[in-house]
């Protein structure tokens, strides 16, 4: 690819898939169990204080409210279906129980 991270070999139509997360350094699809190879500099150690939360396909309104019910506090928008989020790692681990978060 171009040298960002990415989880995946093929990078075509990606903007059309509802589970690939678009960052300006990485691309990431939720679907492939494939781990990214995050070189150790840029890794978090402890609580890193901040998430990407990706929302189920139709359902980022539900996910943003149940999350900030929860205690997460929305920064920004990600593409796709994806938004940044202040959370503790405890908050995290929350998070990934709702059923309308995909990951």
């Amino acid at each position: 690819m171009d040298g960002r991270l990415s989880n995946f070999t093929s990078a075509s139509s990606l903007l059309e898939r509802d589970s690939v997360i678009l960052l300006e350094n990485a691309l990431i699809d939720t679907s492939v169990p494939r781990a990214l190879n995050i070189p150790e500099a840029f890794r978090a150690h402890g609580d890193p204080g901040a998430y990407i939360v990706q929302a189920r396909p139709g359902a980022l309104a539900d996910a943003v409210r149940r999350a900030t019910q929860l205690g997460a506090q929305p920064v920004s928008f990600i593409p796709n279906n994806a938004w940044l989020v202040r959370a503790s790692a405890a908050l995290e681990r929350s998070l990934a129980e709702v059923p309308e978060i995909a990951a």
